[in-house]
């Protein structure tokens, strides 16, 4: 029994936790980009993502992870698709569409002072690629992308991934739920975080 647990603890040793996954259903539903990341980079990563996360349930996994005592230096993340998605107003990409963007981006960059200040070293943020559900909705997902990718470039720790380019020369990398990404997307998101990673 000693052998085993000696072995086990060796085994954890090895094991050293490179950081944590925060965001929505893109990270949480298949778990797919945690595991491509994991076995091309030999890291490991704690996932917090939530599916139907909206920026402040987002703010809560965080807040979760640091009431445990634990610190990370590397954080890979996304947020704000679901404040979208989940608001009629931005299906047509009004004025309230814009104030509910301005608000969650706000969230956000809070979110990315605190981290700062709470040691983190590096935040890979994820952003979103178009859908196919509607021209109107496309324009709030890109006026929602440039607001987050400026927030994320007024802090130090913050690197942008834009799927965006990508997707669009990909053959299906959206699944049949027009929302979530095929297996193809998976990768394709897996690989920009990969490269900077």
């Amino acid at each position: 029994m000693l052998k085993v647990i000696t072995i086990l603890a060796v085994l954890m040793s090895e094991i050293s936790l490179a950081g944590i996954i925060l965001g929505d259903s893109i990270f949480a539903l298949t778990g797919q980009i945690e595991d491509l990341i994991e076995v091309d980079s030999g890291k490991v990563f704690d996932s917090f993502a939530k599916n139907g996360a909206k920026v402040r349930r987002i703010r809560a996994a965080y807040n979760d992870f640091k009431a445990t005592g634990n610190r990370t230096d590397i954080i890979l993340m996304n947020g704000g698709g679901n404040d979208v998605l989940r608001n009629w107003d931005c299906y047509f990409f009004n004025d309230d569409c814009r104030i509910l963007i301005a608000d969650a981006v706000e969230v956000l960059a809070k979110m990315l002072k605190g981290m700062e200040n709470d040691g983190v070293n590096q935040v890979y943020f994820l952003g979103y690629y178009k859908l196919n559900l509607s021209a109107r909705l496309n324009e709030a997902i890109l006026f929602g992308s440039e607001k987050i990718e400026f927030a994320c470039s007024q802090s130090s720790i913050c690197h942008y991934i834009d799927p965006i380019e990508k997707f669009l020369e990909a053959d299906k990398p959206i699944s049949n739920d027009s929302v979530h990404p095929s297996d193809e997307g998976y990768q394709i998101l897996a690989d920009l975080i990969l490269e900077l990673l």
